[in-house]
C-alpha cells in the first residue's frame, strides 16, 4: 500500500471515529420520585366567517397553565415508567361578543405509561373528582407531547439526522391521526445544561372529528387540519424537554345541510406557544 492510499485510509477512519464521537442518543430517563414543573404559555387569535352570518367574526385568546409532573413508577430495567402529569393552575382568557372574559381551567390529572422514547403506551385523565374524561387509552402517540410527535428514533443521531413519528390518538367517539417530521438542529449547551436542540414539523387532520353522514337527517362534513413547527431543547444527560416554543395553526372549513340549505363555515387560527421547565 503506497503512502497516498495509507493517508486516504487514515483520514477516512478518522471521519468515521468522528461521525460516531458526534452522535447522540435521545431518551428519557426515569427515576421513580423525579418531579419538574412546567409553565405554558398559549395566545392565539383568529376569524370565523359562515354563510349565516352577515361579517366574520374575530376570535382572541390566550391560555396560561402551570403543569406538574412526577414519575410515580419505574419497571424493572427502567424501560418504562408511570408518569403523572397534574394541572395544578390554569386560565383562559378570551375576547367574546367585543369585551375580554376570564374563566379558570378546571385541574386534571393524567397518568401515562411511556417508555424511554417518549412514546405512550396508555394514557388516563381524571378530572378533579378522579372521573375518567378521556375515555379509550391511546397507543404509540406521545401525549404528553402529543402536538409534537416527539417519539425519539430507535438509533442513535448526528446534527442534521431527520426522524419520523406517526400513530393514531384515539379519545372518546373520534381518532386522529398525527404525522411529524422531526430534524436535530445542534447539539450545545442551553441554560447550563447538554441538550439537543431540536425542530419538529406536525400536522392532525381534522376530518375525522366530523364524519360525512347521510340520510334523513343533518349531513355535516369536516375539512381541515392542525399543523405547526415547535423548536425544542431536551436535556440528554438527565431526560427531561427544557424549553418548546413556536407556532400551531388550525384551518377548518364545516357545511351542515338541513333539508334544501346548506351552511359553510370557515375557521382559521394562528397560535404562539411556549413552555419552561420551572424546576
Amino acid at each position: 500500500m503506497n503512502r497516498a492510499i495509507r493517508v486516504a485510509v487514515g483520514m477516512a477512519a478518522l471521519a468515521a471515529l468522528a461521525s460516531q464521537a458526534g452522535a447522540v442518543q435521545l431518551r428519557y430517563k426515569f427515576h421513580a420520585g423525579d418531579a419538574h414543573t412546567y409553565k405554558m404559555t398559549m395566545k392565539g387569535r383568529g376569524e370565523t366567517s359562515s354563510s349565516a352570518m352577515p361579517q366574520a367574526m374575530r376570535m382572541e385568546m390566550a391560555i396560561e397553565t402551570v403543569t406538574a409532573q412526577k414519575v410515580v413508577s419505574v419497571a424493572e430495567g427502567g424501560a418504562t415508567a408511570q408518569v403523572e402529569q397534574r394541572v395544578k393552575t390554569g386560565k383562559l382568557t378570551f375576547l367574546a361578543g367585543g369585551d375580554w372574559r376570564s374563566s379558570d381551567l378546571p385541574q386534571q390529572r393524567m397518568l401515562l405509561t411511556m417508555d424511554t422514547r417518549g412514546r405512550v403506551l396508555q394514557a388516563q385523565a381524571t378530572d378533579a373528582q378522579g372521573k375518567d374524561i378521556m375515555g379509550a387509552s391511546m397507543q404509540g402517540v406521545d401525549w404528553s407531547q402529543m402536538a409534537a410527535a416527539m417519539a425519539f428514533p430507535e438509533q442513535d443521531l448526528k446534527v442534521n439526522d431527520t426522524w419520523d413519528a406517526s400513530g393514531a390518538l384515539k379519545m372518546t367517539g373520534m381518532t386522529m391521526q398525527v404525522q411529524s417530521r422531526s430534524r436535530l438542529l445542534h447539539v450545545l449547551t442551553y441554560k447550563g445544561r447538554p441538550c439537543a436542540q431540536i425542530r419538529t414539523a406536525f400536522q392532525i387532520p381534522l376530518e375525522s372529528l366530523m364524519p360525512k353522514t347521510s340520510g334523513q337527517g343533518p349531513a355535516s362534513n369536516m375539512q381541515g387540519k392542525i399543523a405547526g413547527e415547535l423548536t425544542w431543547y431536551f436535556d440528554h444527560a438527565k431526560g427531561v424537554v427544557v424549553d418548546e416554543t413556536g407556532k400551531i395553526q388550525m384551518r377548518m372549513k364545516m357545511s351542515l345541510t338541513v333539508g334544501e340549505k346548506t351552511t359553510d363555515t370557515t375557521s382559521s387560527m394562528m397560535m404562539n406557544v411556549m413552555s419552561v421547565l420551572q424546576d
